[in-house]
């Protein structure tokens, strides 16, 4: 027979969730703050920027309601390139006394992959 020991993966803690997507978030705010500042009318795509990276250092320091407000902020920032609905899923994870439940963690993937699949969709029409 196989005797082979296989190693079992842990699956990652809440914290390291959490620091995982305070740090997503703080790169994703910062390309935005890049971008903003390389294209004409940029303030609202900056300012998304901005409270994306306030978001993400709140999270980093476990200051929840903080980053709700963040996010509730970038959701309103930029609704010409981003949609607001596109935010809920990210801005709900943050909406209950326990935070980040498990039951909203399939509607926070959906958010972060409309927004990821707009920002690469505009853009080239951002750039030009």
């Amino acid at each position: 027979g196989d005797d082979r020991a296989f190693a079992a993966v842990a699956a990652p803690s809440a914290r390291e969730l959490m620091t995982a997507l305070g740090r997503e978030l703080w790169v994703a705010g910062d390309e935005m703050l890049t971008v903003s500042a390389r294209i004409q009318s940029g303030g609202n795509l900056g300012n998304t920027g901005i409270s994306l990276r306030n978001a993400a250092d709140y999270l980093l320091d476990d200051d929840w309601e903080n980053v709700q407000g963040e996010l509730e902020q970038a959701a309103i920032s930029s609704t010409d390139l981003l949609p607001e609905a596109y935010f809920q899923g990210l801005v709900d994870l943050f909406g209950y006394v326990e935070p980040v439940p498990a039951c909203e963690w399939d509607n926070a993937r959906s958010s972060l992959q409309m927004l990821s699949k707009t920002l690469k969709e505009r853009e080239l029409m951002l750039m030009m």
